[in-house]
């Protein structure tokens, strides 16, 4: 008996799971078009290493560095885009340690490569721990955190996981399994000196379902089991990027 549930189980995590996105609209327009405002981040979490043990599971989590949302922050450009000359005196190396570590890191070990767009360690310093900021041309820099790093449920949302999934079972996939996941991504602006100006942080939702009879959206699909994992689905974190590029645009425009 055991072993059939198994299957079914296993037959049901083949199917797809289709989301149902709240849509935003960009409604507000940047008033001074000079201004350089410079974007870091904007990756969704992929699960990178699993280490197993007897009893235990340990799983780290990185950037999805082929999957950028930046795009959707029309305010802002890749801190590629912009150029730099040399480092930046005015910002000292504690200053730079405590910009990381008050902002970075619980966000996933390879979140420090996409700091090395804008920090290095000089090849000439002795001292591993010297950090050196770029001077780049810009006004702003926004960092955009898309947490949370695991899909997570809301507390509604595990109630109506354990509401429907026995009935879906049950049904070999006819009823479907409904859930709501956490939405929680984090918006940062700082200066080009690294002083933090504003802070955004929006708690929303997105549900999910899963049965047989849902068409496969493939740009919705789960990847290769055997490829990274894929922690979130990207397109959940869209309206909020829009959201915040809203926000911002009026703080923007107000200063």
């Amino acid at each position: 008996m055991m072993r059939i549930l198994v299957l079914i189980i296993s037959l049901l995590n083949l199917f797809c799971i289709k989301h149902y996105i709240r849509e935003y609209k960009i409604n507000s327009i940047l008033k001074n078009k000079d201004l350089k405002i410079a974007t870091l981040g904007f990756y969704p979490y992929r699960i990178t290493k699993i280490t197993r043990s007897s009893r235990t599971k340990e799983t780290e989590v990185g950037l999805d560095f082929n999957n950028s949302l930046k795009k959707y922050f029309k305010i802002g450009k890749n801190i590629t885009d912009f150029n730099s000359s040399g480092y930046n005196d005015k910002v000292s190396s504690d200053t730079i340690k405590k910009f990381i570590t008050d902002n970075f890191s619980h966000h996933g070990s390879n979140f420090y490569l996409e700091l090395n767009k804008i920090i290095e360690i000089p090849k000439n310093n002795t001292d591993p721990q010297v950090f050196k900021l770029k001077n780049l041309d810009i006004d702003y820099l926004v960092v955009g955190i898309l947490t949370p790093e695991f899909e997570r449920k809301t507390d509604l949302g595990y109630f109506t996981h354990l509401l429907t999934f026995l009935p879906c079972i049950f049904t070999l996939g006819t009823v479907p399994i409904y859930a709501i996941h956490r939405v929680e991504p984090e918006f940062i602006v700082f200066d080009k000196n690294l002083n933090e100006i504003t802070r955004l942080k929006y708690e929303n939702s997105y549900s999910t379902i899963q049965a047989n009879w849902i068409p496969s959206i493939k740009t919705l699909e789960r990847p290769d089991p055997s490829q990274d994992i894929i922690t979130n689905i990207s397109e959940v974190y869209i309206p909020e990027i829009q959201n915040a590029n809203d926000d911002l645009t009026i703080f923007f425009n107000n200063r």
